[in-house]
């Protein structure tokens, strides 16, 4: 962490801790969820329907002081309705890719995001070192070589790893250019999910939703499992919510240094809780993919203290909230978009 007041400090480690448990507990309540009841998108209903309601209340309570700009017919489709796409692809993409491999294999295909981010932007103009590109070696190498020896592998559930991954790093990029139009970032959460929902429902009531209401098993089977779908659908929330709040706290390139950790954590948890069976090669793999992630922030890291101007640090009240001497709020300005992959 950057240095802060003690109080702020405290405050960021205990979001953090709460993103990391949540999301481990998300994904270890999902893949339970999904070996008893594999029906993806109804999992993904659930999930949008929950994240729904609790920023509605977020939003609306004066409790979290949150202001929200009008949405005009023009930012539907500039931004809300692509995004809600992006998002929705990448959330049903991330519940296959739980259903059909191990959860500790899923995080580590997914830890390929700073590749698919690289390759983005390069598309988008943007340069970055050769030591960028370095760092690619370990991170692909050890995804290639954890799926050759992933003893559950299942190309779809890669290709879905893969997909969730993309969708997920093309919409951090896109809110990002989102937010720099004023929008709070959980107003752009609210939005977004509402347009999913929308978009969802019918789709899954053609392919799931039908036939499950007809199926008195099913409908048996969800009642039995009802706490683990409540339970799924707000720790899904939660880590979403924690992860935004930890990010206000931080700066972006810490807690992209943290997210690393947190799928440490998410690996771990879930090989211990399934005992997943791992060869020695398999390990490896992982490994050396979360090496190269950790090469990729670190080296990001370096760029970004180099590029960073000097700032002395006001004497002032302003200090305390990260206003600097012109009116900037520096921390906002390295702020960008997250999401739960």
């Amino acid at each position: 962490f950057l240095p802060a007041p003690s109080s702020e400090m405290l405050q960021a480690a205990i979001y953090c801790c709460l993103w990391w448990a949540s999301s481990s507990v998300t994904n270890i309540f999902g893949k339970s969820v999904m070996k008893q009841f594999p029906h993806p998108l109804l999992v993904v209903v659930v999930q949008l329907a929950a994240i729904n309601v609790i920023m509605m209340f977020v939003l609306n309570t004066k409790l979290f002081g949150i202001k929200t700009r009008r949405v005009l017919w023009t930012d539907m489709y500039s931004w809300v309705l692509p995004l809600s796409l992006l998002k929705l692809v990448g959330a049903v993409a991330s519940q296959v890719s739980v259903l059909k491999v191990p959860v500790s294999y899923a995080h580590t295909v997914k830890g390929s995001m700073p590749l698919f981010t690289m390759l983005i932007t390069r598309c988008m103009g943007q340069k970055h070192s050769y030591e960028m590109y370095c760092t690619l070696i370990p991170m692909v190498g050890g995804i290639v070589l954890a799926s050759a020896t992933e003893l559950e592998f299942n190309m779809m559930g890669m290709l879905s790893a893969l997909v969730a991954t993309l969708s997920f790093s093309i919409t951090n990029i896109y809110t990002k250019q989102v937010m720099k139009s004023d929008f709070h970032q959980f107003q752009i959460l609210n939005e977004t999910g509402r347009v999913c929902l929308l978009l969802l429902l019918p789709y899954w009531w053609w392919s799931e939703g039908y036939d499950i209401v007809h199926d008195t098993a099913a409908i048996s089977l969800i009642r039995t499992m009802f706490w683990e779908f409540l339970l799924n659908s707000i720790t899904s929330a939660s880590q979403t919510l924690f992860a935004f709040s930890f990010l206000s706290t931080v700066t972006a390139v810490t807690y992209s240094v943290a997210n690393v950790a947190k799928r440490v954590v998410v690996i771990t948890s879930s090989m211990l809780i399934f005992h997943n069976k791992v060869s020695p090669l398999n390990v490896t793999g992982m490994c050396m993919s979360l090496v190269g992630i950790a090469m990729y922030n670190f080296i990001k890291l370096r760029e970004h203290r180099k590029q960073a101007p000097r700032v002395v640090m006001p004497l002032s009240s302003e200090a305390k909230s990260g206003i600097s001497a012109d009116g900037n709020v520096r921390r906002r300005s390295g702020m960008h978009s997250i999401h739960a992959v």
